[in-house]
């Protein structure tokens, strides 16, 4: 990406509607207004929209394009660092056309996916880590996906990244400092070594796992959790969706093998967004068309994060399933308890009816079987990126904790604190060559002023 170009885009979806807005950024962005204007563009004021008539040729008024709200950001106080002109124009394909192309005819060029987001990373209007959450606010699916996005965006909104490298070079001064210290001996050595390990290497490494398990929690939610619903042919599958749903989605009969493919729908309980699939029984069968509509389902069993077993009398027919549950969250539940005088203990974790008003006792089941149960603990996410390199920062932690307690390790130990301090560098998006300038900076701040 050329950082330096003035580049354009539509900013809205590209459809007909009653407004579109163009965006505009870049050192020229303010002299190529002017050459669409009949007005002197370079006196308009920062943060003020003007009602303007926009021509292909400003200054001979030849050829109007639209009369538009203009508004004028002026570097270095813009959303990409550049000078930035938004227009304002009638949501016409044909008008906004017709402005890019004017636009690019007096120097502009189309802009790159990412590339506004990217101008304001570049001029340190955002950091990487906050520019990964705007593009996730936009895809964000429910109201606490947004809320998880938009606090990533705050400028302290990654503090608890920062601080866990600050510790990290804190031990690596610390390193540095024992190993050029000439004058001390071999107890104090031992004694410093020991200390590194004990006092700040273990508890960081638990700070680190607590950040990453929240980073998955909070991961599951943004995206989405996904339930299956498996079970024998007509053990209430489709209805358990007809009822989360309240429409009938799934077509129910008594006449088993009725759902042949995968039948799906969302919904959403306490702010998450949930996606379910109703899948066709699970059975021998010679009819092909029901064979594959079972194949789907195991592939849809396999994408998921929650599987619901379902059945009426007991849960023996899983045994026989071919199907790989590991690493999900399994819950049996027990169907057509309406129909039971007696309800029998066959190991279910729910029993559910047709006559029950809502089905909210299985989702909150299903987030406490998640550990979700407390969702206002959930403050922190990470894109997968980013919990990528907090995984192997961690690999990087517990080889440290596993090197064994004797000072000759002292050169080892301060290698491998390097290397998870270069990963960190790398996910905040900075050259590994910060990291020795990071280390010493972090040695001479402790010196006093004026020395």
């Amino acid at each position: 990406m050329l950082v330096f170009d003035t580049i354009v885009s539509l900013a809205t979806p590209r459809m007909t509607a009653a407004l579109a807005i163009v965006r505009m950024s870049g050192s020229k962005a303010i002299e190529i207004l002017d050459k669409v204007l009949n007005t002197d563009a370079f006196k308009m004021e920062a943060n003020h929209s003007y009602l303007r008539k926009l021509y292909k040729d400003g200054k001979n008024k030849k050829n109007m394009i639209d009369e538009a709200l203009v508004t004028v950001f002026k570097a270095p106080n813009s959303y990409t660092g550049f000078d930035l002109v938004e227009f304002s124009l009638h949501g016409s394909m044909l008008i906004v056309d017709e402005l890019i192309e004017t636009l690019c005819k007096y120097g502009a060029r189309v802009a790159k996916n990412g590339e506004f987001s990217y101008q304001a990373y570049y001029n340190n209007k955002l950091s990487l880590l906050q520019s990964e959450k705007i593009n996730e606010l936009i895809h964000a699916k429910s109201s606490l996906s947004k809320k998880l996005a938009l606090q990533g965006i705050s400028k302290n909104s990654h503090k608890y990244v920062e601080d866990i490298k600050n510790k990290l070079l804190n031990i690596s001064a610390s390193v540095e400092y024992i190993i050029e210290d000439e004058f001390i001996d071999d107890e104090q050595l031992k004694k410093e070594y020991n200390k590194i390990q004990d006092k700040y290497i273990k508890p960081l490494k638990v700070e680190l796992e607590k950040l990453i398990d929240e980073t998955y929690k909070a991961s599951q939610i943004f995206n989405g959790i996904k339930i299956a619903l498996i079970g024998e042919p007509n053990a209430g599958k489709s209805t358990l969706l007809n009822k989360i749903l309240n429409f009938e989605k799934a077509i129910v009969t008594d006449i088993p093998g009725t759902t042949r493919d995968v039948v799906e729908g969302e919904t959403y309980y306490k702010g998450i967004y949930f996606k379910i699939f109703d899948t066709a029984g699970i059975r021998e069968t010679y009819d092909i068309i029901e064979s594959m509509g079972i194949d789907r389902s195991k592939k849809m069993i396999e994408e998921s994060n929650v599987v619901l077993l379902l059945s009426e009398t007991d849960f023996r027919y899983f045994d026989t399933l071919n199907v790989n549950l590991d690493s999900k969250v399994v819950l049996k539940v027990l169907t057509k308890g309406d129909l039971k005088k007696k309800i029998k203990n066959v190991g279910q974790d729910i029993t559910i009816s047709i006559k029950d008003k809502n089905v909210d006792a299985l989702f909150d089941l299903i987030l406490e079987k998640m550990n979700l149960s407390n969702l206002d603990e959930l403050s922190q996410h990470l894109t997968s990126r980013e919990l990528n390199y907090l995984i192997n920062i961690n690999d990087k932690l517990k080889e440290l904790e596993e090197l064994p307690k004797q000072t000759f390790y002292l050169n080892v130990l301060g290698d491998i604190v390097i290397q998870a301090i270069d990963i960190f560098n790398e996910m905040l998006g900075k050259s590994k060559g910060q990291t020795k300038e990071d280390v010493y900076n972090q040695i001479f701040k402790s010196f006093c002023m004026g020395k």
